[in-house]
């Protein structure tokens, strides 16, 4: 078999979300038992044999340590021919799941007697009908997929057609812009359908207005240098009259006057303003800043005013709006000299390209436009009815559709629809509905632009024309607008193809408290959407890999299964994207290189908690070659006593944390940096590292002492925020005391002043305020109070906080204790690890050994607890009830593990009666 090589169609893969679509078809006698193919896309590809999708990859990776996949074709092939197709789409564009890179295409492995590799007599074209210059979903995710399914090959998917006049791959000039590829290091993902549970919405469209704009694909602002698009339209009302216009973020000036609009409270990116036009032409111009790649600007007109728009009078019938480039805000002012055109006649002092907006346009930002659609009368339907369903087009009339997943999803819509060709369908993704029933876009972040587009072909069969989108995105609900169509359109049916990890649930919760269960289960529900191919911070707004939150990640995962290969692969992916200056990037892969200090000593660690929980000393091994480079980064800068100076960094710490505690002598930093220092002292013992042992562990106790004397408030009793100009800084400096307590930094003696200071401060904390913990910093709070026998604060804690979101119907656990961000994020789903480690107590008896463990109850209002912890060697089950003055424990192990009972804190003083095989 000759050596695979890389291919694509041409010989750089350079360009921006660039789609390269790969066919290779061949006749078999008979189908083989295995076909095996092996294959990996820079940066993502779509497999399909036969028509039907059989994989999505590759995991998301490093350039320098890619990871191929390797699919059995077996199931799909069939005798005679068949035709095994990839679409692959370089993104060329920032994103927080991928690096920079190039185009490129490598596969190898047998179907029979028939050779898979590339270059074979593998075909290739460079597809045209996906927009290339799309709008990016979101800060996070890269550009949104707009198909015109229409340009693509005719047949290309159709294991019967010829495709011997497609053009062959063209190697790659550049064979080594990867590293030696590995094979894929975590399972599959799942590729289950999912259907809607109900129908919420369906109905027309009300079409009052007219919206005209243009989408900017020029270079959006960037670190703080603005750039602005000019535009130019003129509006003849027939009589002087008062009218609403809808905008979004000038300036606007109408006829010279600048528009001061004020922000819609029902949809998402628009501003409203009622403003008195003049009978006869009206002159409107504006220099919106262009915010992010593909920037709409967008103008709503009311109908029903007789309003007309145009460029420019003379251009009435053929355009309704002139545009320039996006220019750095000081250029352009500059060209103008300083004054803001006041009618057509002076744009000529704008010396650019002006283009013109063609009447009818359709908005290329489908979020925007559905941000601002509005229904009119709902169409009557059965909510349980979610398939076959007719839309109101009739008349020509805008219809949507809104389904309920019943669920958080992750995973790729699939729809099927029969409508006339040209026929625009946009599908968007949200965890939020408006009061009217449609999607909330925009209602969170103003830049998360969560809908695609889908222009029909056409069916020739008369059968329904199935799309899927070709990125997975997150939600609960989903929705399905039509536009232009010419004819009925009938949504046949909704799913979404779920891409999350195979997650093996093993552990189980239940006790005495209603909403201790609650959080369990939504807690199960918010892992699951959260794993992908890596963790995820949330499925819908990013869907990065995040440092800090993997670390809590990590231990929630260990509640649910004994599963570990998820966060194996996520220390490995960031070792692999190390930075030369030895810092780690805070999510990874990623186009987004700012470094946030703290999170790079949270990978220490999590490497240590991981072999720690685990034993595992060969990834210790592998990995120690990333650890020393990071404690001799250049990026530390110390101050005279020793602590580290936070003032040239970037600290993350907590959402709910104010600016006070992130710059100067900071505690929170310094804190983990002694953590870290004590936890590479352990890891250079596990692997027979001696001298790095003692080196470590001699710094981290001098990190200590310096970190008591320069922050400790004696008056108080605990430590300040930070020091600044060589004064303290006080404050209330919950996180550095919620970090001292978890980590047990706390000078002697005042442990309990330190977790009173902590109370007080959390008292209100569900209520918005300056300085608070959010969820993720709740790993540490709970950790704290458990380990100092304070359980009691612990489960007060719990039902203030997470009894918010229960009460307000959360399916998943919250970004924010307050709903105003996420609705799925992974690290509020901490106390799953402590109803675990705590409340049924299971936990090893040293470090790295999984031999012996303890099972040590704690918990003070609970009356009762019962669940299964995963192990290695097997579930381990427990169940305790209080009785009086006793209290009943039972435990069931596997075979070759030693349990010891001791339960702890409130429940060490009742007396203890082993039941069950606990007994014996």
């Amino acid at each position: 078999m000759p050596r695979p090589v890389f291919v694509w169609t041409d010989d750089h893969g350079t360009g921006r979300n660039v789609f390269a679509l790969f066919r290779k078809r061949f006749k078999l006698a008979s189908v083989p038992r295995a076909a095996v193919l092996h294959l990996f896309a820079d940066t993502r590809y779509r497999l399909r044999v036969n028509g039907e999708v059989a994989s999505y990859g590759p995991a998301r990776f490093t350039p320098t340590a890619p990871e191929h996949d390797s699919v059995d074709l077996a199931p799909l092939l069939v005798k005679g021919w068949n035709v095994v197709t990839v679409e692959a789409n370089h993104k060329g564009a920032s994103s927080f799941d991928s690096l920079p890179s190039s185009g490129g295409f490598i596969a190898w492995g047998k179907a029979g007697a028939i050779d898979l590799s590339t270059p074979g007599d593998w075909k290739a074209v460079r597809a045209t009908a996906w927009d290339e210059q799309a709008p990016v979903f979101s800060f996070a995710q890269g550009p949104i997929e707009m198909l015109d399914v229409a340009k693509l090959p005719r047949g290309w998917l159709d294991r019967a057609a010829d495709d011997r006049a497609w053009p062959k791959v063209t190697v790659l000039a550049r064979q080594d812009a990867w590293g030696r590829m590995r094979p894929r290091s975590i399972p599959a993902l799942s590729l289950d359908e999912r259907v809607p549970a109900r129908v919420l919405l369906v109905a027309p469209l009300r079409d009052d207005e007219e919206r005209i704009g243009y989408r900017e694909d020029g270079a959006a602002s960037s670190h703080g240098a603005r750039r602005r698009t000019p535009y130019a339209m003129h509006v003849h009302s027939p009589h002087d009259q008062e009218v609403t216009l809808g905008l979004f973020w000038g300036p606007h000036f109408l006829n010279g006057h600048e528009l001061h609009p004020t922000t819609s409270q029902s949809l998402g990116n628009r501003q409203d303003i009622v403003v008195r036009l003049r009978a006869g032409w009206n002159f409107l111009y504006g220099e919106p800043e262009v915010m992010t790649s593909g920037w709409l600007v967008v103008i709503g007109l009311p109908r029903g005013k007789g309003l007309t728009a145009a460029a420019e009078p003379s251009l009435e019938a053929r355009a309704t709006m002139l545009h320039g480039d996006s220019l750095p805000e000081a250029e352009l002012a500059g060209l103008r000299g300083g004054r803001v055109p006041t009618s057509i006649a002076e744009l000529p002092r704008l010396p650019m390209a002006w283009r013109e907006v063609a009447r009818g346009a359709v908005l290329d930002v489908p979020a925007r436009a559905m941000a601002w659609d509005r229904p009119a009368e709902a169409a009557a339907h059965d909510a349980n009815v979610v398939q076959d369903l007719v839309l109101p087009t009739a008349g020509g009339r805008d219809a949507t559709a809104v389904f309920d997943l019943g669920g958080e999803y992750l995973g790729h819509a699939v729809v099927e629809l029969a409508a006339p060709a040209g026929t625009i369908v946009d599908i968007a993704y949200s965890e939020r509905l408006r009061e009217d029933g449609m999607l909330a876009l925009f209602q969170t972040h103003w830049m998360v632009s969560e809908a695609e587009r889908f222009i029909a072909a056409g069916s020739r069969s008369g059968s329904p024309e199935r799309f899927e989108g070709y990125h997975a995105r997150g939600g609960r609900y989903l929705q399905v607008t039509v536009r232009g169509a010419t004819s009925a359109v009938t949504l046949a049916r909704v799913a979404v193809r779920d891409t999350t990890y195979p997650l093996r649930v093993e552990g189980r919760f239940a006790s005495s408290d209603p909403l201790f269960d609650w959080v369990w289960g939504a807690g199960v529900a918010t892992l699951r959407a959260c794993m992908e191919d890596a963790y995820l911070d949330c499925p819908w707004r990013e869907r990065g890999l995040y440092l800090g939150d993997a670390l809590v990640e990590y231990h929630v995962t260990r509640a649910v299964t004994s599963d570990a290969a998820m966060v194996r692969r996520c220390l490995w992916l960031w070792a692999a994207a190390q930075l030369p200056n030895g810092q780690f990037q805070d999510v990874v892969p990623s186009w987004h290189d700012t470094v946030l200090e703290d999170y790079s000593l949270i990978w220490v660690i999590l490497l240590h908690d991981y072999w720690s929980a685990t034993g595992d000393a060969k990834l210790v091994k592998e990995l120690w070659r990333a650890l020393e480079p990071l404690f001799a980064s250049p990026s530390w800068v110390f101050a005279e006593s020793g602590l580290i100076n936070a003032d040239a960094m970037h600290c993350f710490i907590d959402w709910g944390e104010n600016a006070e505690s992130k710059k100067g002598e900071c505690a929170t930093l310094n804190m983990y940096w002694c953590r870290a220092l004590e936890c590479a002292a352990v890891l250079a013992g596990v692997i027979g590292k001696r001298g790095e042992a003692s080196s470590y562990a001699k710094r981290a106790k001098l990190a200590r002492a310096k970190l008591v004397k320069g922050l400790w408030v004696a008056s108080d009793r605990r430590f300040a925020a930070t020091r600044a100009g060589g004064q303290l800084l006080a404050g209330p400096a919950i996180h550095a005391n919620t970090l001292a307590l978890y980590f047990d930094l706390v000078p002697n003696g005042h442990v309990d002043a330190v977790i009173g200071h902590i109370e007080a401060v959390i008292e209100d904390n569900p209520k918005q305020g300056p300085v608070k913990l959010g969820p993720y910093f709740f790993h540490f709070l709970l950790g704290g109070l458990y380990a100092h026998g304070r359980e009691a604060a612990a489960e007060r804690a719990v039902r203030r906080n997470y009894g918010l979101m229960s009460a307000s119907g959360a399916w998943t656990m919250w970004e924010n204790f307050t709903d105003h961000a996420s609705r799925c994020h992974a690290w509020s789903a901490t106390p799953l690890h402590y109803f675990s480690e705590r409340v049924l107590g299971v936990r090893q008896e040293r470090p790295g050994s999984i031999e012996r463990m303890v099972v040590a109850p704690q918990a003070s209002s609970l009356r009762w607890a019962s669940g299964v912890v995963p192990h290695a060697r097997g579930p381990i089950a427990v169940s305790w009830r209080r009785h009086g003055e006793v209290l009943e424990v039972g435990v069931d192990a596997p075979k070759g593990v030693r349990i010891s009972v001791r339960p702890a804190g409130e429940l060490a003083a009742l007396r203890l009666r082993l039941v069950g095989k606990a007994a014996h």
